[in-house]
């Protein structure tokens, strides 16, 4: 924020020292929310035309006593009326309790907590849907990517997933964390396959589109191949969060399948309602 030539107030809520306080100790004020005089330090920064950002690091387990505490003050009647904007970062693990909170507190429904969200693993899926429709895009203006399955360029293709793979290592953990958390939970199997099979339509869709581009007849349903394709890429990706090689052997992965899509093509040719 500060690079961005915010002007800002800190506070920190974990006493003696928690982590704002820690990493920025020089800027941030340890207070106690349930305190009247703390709690008008935070509403007079708030009110201040000098502060345009006042962050709060709320400790483990504060959650509800500090949106009380904004509640009482009027903190949330005046996000309501729209006079300043309220966002509520969840940092430490999966749960989503804290949107119950909150909506219960400031007596809103989760969609009006996030307004176009229902809760968090529907932004994640949001954020996945968006991230593939920009790689998809980058594909799309490859120099070479107009061609039959045979005149791919492997390594130019390679060499830009590589470059995404990079870009993109946040999204993976946190979708790795997500996996996980649905694993351990049956509950959120169900949201997590949705959200899978939302990502394979689609890449399904993508690789019809582009096999209707360039003339090709797809020896296989696309959704079966964005099925298999998706699922290895994926695998690919996570290994290449330990891995340097795993880029290189995607690569073998890619002309592996390319060659099995000619031959199978040449097995399977289309037929007339396909041309």
């Amino acid at each position: 924020m500060e690079t961005n030539g915010n002007r800002n107030s800190l506070f920190d809520t974990e006493a003696p020292r928690g982590t704002l306080k820690r990493f920025h100790s020089d800027a941030t004020e340890i207070v106690d929310v349930t305190s009247t005089s703390d709690q008008m330090k935070i509403f007079d920064t708030v009110e201040s035309s000098g502060t345009q950002v006042t962050l709060i690091d709320i400790k483990a387990g504060l959650m509800t006593p500090t949106l009380e505490a904004l509640r009482d003050i009027g903190f949330i009647d005046m996000t309501k009326r729209g006079d300043l904007a309220f966002a509520v970062f969840h940092i430490l693990g999966p749960s989503i309790a804290s949107l119950d909170e909150i909506a219960e507190t400031a007596g809103y429904t989760r969609g009006a907590i996030y307004k176009h969200f229902a809760d968090k693993e529907e932004l994640l899926q949001e954020v996945c849907l968006r991230v593939n429709e920009r790689a998809f895009a980058e594909f799309d203006e490859l120099p070479n990517i107009d061609q039959p399955w045979g005149d791919v360029h492997v390594d130019e293709i390679t060499d830009h997933w590589r470059s995404m793979v990079e870009r993109d290592v946040d999204l993976r953990i946190v979708m790795l964390e997500f996996e996980l958390y649905a694993l351990r939970n049956p509950d959120m199997r169900a949201r997590a396959l949705e959200m899978r099979r939302a990502n394979g339509q689609a890449l399904a869709d993508y690789i019809a589109q582009r096999a209707e581009g360039v003339g090709e007849h797809l020896p296989l349903p696309a959704e079966d191949l964005a099925a298999v394709f998706g699922t290895a890429s994926d695998g690919f990706a996570q290994a290449a969060l330990f891995d340097p090689d795993a880029a290189r052997l995607y690569g073998v992965f890619l002309m592996l399948i390319i060659r099995g899509m000619q031959a199978l093509t040449e097995e399977t040719p289309a037929s007339p309602g396909d041309e």
